[in-house]
């Protein structure tokens, strides 16, 4: 099965009216559209209240709740005040489709690499709101990896343009990967398959 990439998804993609009524609801691994119904339900959301439901690409546990009327889309929001909710003992953060939030991870950088980088490099796609690193642990020996993980407040169009290889003057090179978005394959640099499973190996 061959695949096509297009132009990036853009403001002018989205139904302008339609993402001003629809909110993302980020949940945890392991997350079902089962569950988020119920999470609806438990916070007064009924059928009536919703034009639709969808979900995000594999992986990326992210769901999107299209209001049938604004004004209930924007008061479930401020009641919220854009912040998490447990349900069955799991969180779940909601946020405004138009501006979202995405947790990405940056590789390959020295591990004495100044937050500040990040935040340079990455404020230019949208709002830094974290930045930490990723973490190791084999049994009992737990430390910080040199592997970056932070979170961005991005728009649509933002979250199209962040790259997948960050280069530097100096040649270094670092890789971006985001939660939910297809990887890119460090052999034949396409989107949705990895190096270890790349087509062009066979051949090569």
């Amino acid at each position: 099965m061959s695949s096509k990439n297009w132009s990036a998804l853009d403001e002018v993609s989205v139904d302008k009216e339609m993402s001003e009524r629809t909110i993302r609801i980020q949940g945890p691994r392991g997350a079902s559209m089962v569950q988020v119904v119920g999470l609806l339900q438990e916070l007064g959301i009924a059928s009536e209240d919703v034009d639709a439901l969808a979900t995000g690409p594999p992986g990326s546990n992210a769901y999107d709740v299209v209001f049938k009327e604004k004004d209930k889309c924007d008061s479930f929001l401020k009641y919220f005040n854009k912040g998490a909710r447990q349900y069955k003992d799991f969180d779940y953060e909601f946020s405004m489709f138009v501006r979202q939030i995405v947790t990405l991870k940056v590789y390959w950088l020295p591990v004495c690499t100044r937050p500040m980088v990040i935040h340079d490099i990455f404020s230019k796609f949208g709002k830094v709101v974290s930045i930490g690193n990723d973490t190791l642990q084999i049994g009992d020996f737990e430390t910080l990896l040199g592997v970056r993980l932070f979170t961005l407040k991005v728009s649509v169009s933002e979250k199209a343009a962040i790259p997948h290889i960050v280069a530097f003057d100096c040649g270094a090179k670092a890789q971006v990967t985001m939660q939910g978005r297809p990887p890119l394959c460090l052999r034949c640099l396409e989107l949705g398959n990895v190096r270890g499973a790349c087509p062009c190996q066979k051949f090569s």
